[in-house]
């Protein structure tokens, strides 16, 4: 048998394992650290177990687990990153969101549990950032690069957050809890830089850590905020991702209304996000998943991104009200 370290998400360890037999599957090694309580790993496996059992073929199949040591062996998917996303792609993803609406539809509420950071009213989704931007606060000021960006949370990010919620407290309920019958399953992290493109055009999903029932209105803003460059999407890809998802997630003007009201919100929730390198636990799951790079580097290139993010963000609300028109 070989092993051959690959590119996998940030979060866990993936390796091509080349079996004696000639046979070859993935081993997936989950990150586990006490400051971060989610199992990735049985997330993952019952999210995959679940929709194979509904007739879902465009995800790997789990076939072995190894409880005590985080690691599952998983169908490997020949196939090759997406370059560049098409119309039929955004078609193909639209399809699978669709199918996983359909399975929420039809299955016991019990049979998943809340995605990971799914909130499913306003004053929910405003505590977590709230938590988000108390936890960065905290961030020792050891460096120049993290005093600028406290400078950034108090001077810029925090009263963001002020307007966020007057903009959606304008439009919704925001004790208002929606209810099971409108949410979705979702991988909550979804999109083309999780995904293969096999031979024969067919994209397979991946990264499933995350999994479980959510607000629909998160998957349409997740979409268009997510800043990896697979989601930097061409005008026509974007804009047939967003409207044909809004119309397969839940036709109907509620979730227009709501996907416009909480997108504000989403925006400094994805700037937070993008500084999870501040915090000591997040830069060690980077460092286990060997995704980053030495971390000055790191810290700067985020706070960056989290700068621009907010500096576009009336653009990106604009554009994204188009889409879903």
């Amino acid at each position: 048998m070989s092993a051959q370290s690959i590119a996998g998400g940030r979060n866990s360890q993936v390796f091509r394992l080349n079996l004696s037999d000639g046979q070859t599957v993935i081993a997936k090694h989950y990150f586990r650290h006490p400051g971060d309580p989610r199992d990735r790993m049985s997330v993952e496996v019952k999210a995959l177990q679940l929709l194979h059992g509904h007739g879902i073929r465009a995800v790997p199949m789990i076939l072995a687990v190894d409880e005590e040591n985080s690691v599952a062996i998983l169908e490997h998917i020949s196939g090759t990153r997406v370059s560049l996303a098409t119309l039929d792609d955004a078609e193909q993803a639209v399809q699978f969101l669709g199918s996983l609406k359909k399975i929420a539809d039809s299955v016991q509420y019990d049979l998943a549990d809340p995605a990971s950071e799914a909130f499913f009213s306003p004053d929910g989704l405003m505590d977590n950032v709230r938590f988000r931007l108390t936890r960065l606060s905290n961030a020792p000021n050891e460096s120049s690069v993290v005093g600028r960006m406290h400078a950034f949370l108090h001077e810029q990010l925090a009263p963001a957050l002020d307007q966020a919620e007057n903009h959606c407290r304008e439009r919704l309920d925001f004790e208002e809890k929606l209810p099971r019958s409108r949410q979705t399953l979702s991988p909550s992290d979804f999109g083309f830089h999780n995904a293969l493109r096999g031979a024969d055009n067919r994209l397979w999903f991946l990264d499933f850590e995350y999994f479980g029932w959510d607000d629909p209105a998160k998957t349409l803003c997740d979409m268009d905020l997510h800043p990896h460059p697979l989601m930097d999407l061409e005008p026509k890809v974007r804009e047939r991702l967003l409207k044909k998802s809004l119309q397969g997630l839940q036709p109907g003007k509620w979730l227009y209304d709501r996907s416009i009201a909480l997108y504000p919100i989403f925006v400094v929730k994805w700037c937070c996000i993008l500084l999870n390198e501040f915090i000591p636990a997040d830069l060690e799951r980077r460092r286990f998943s060997n995704a980053c790079q030495p971390e000055k580097n790191v810290l700067q290139r985020q706070l960056q991104k989290a700068e621009n993010l907010l500096n576009q963000s009336w653009e990106k609300y604009e554009r994204f009200r188009r889409c879903l028109a």
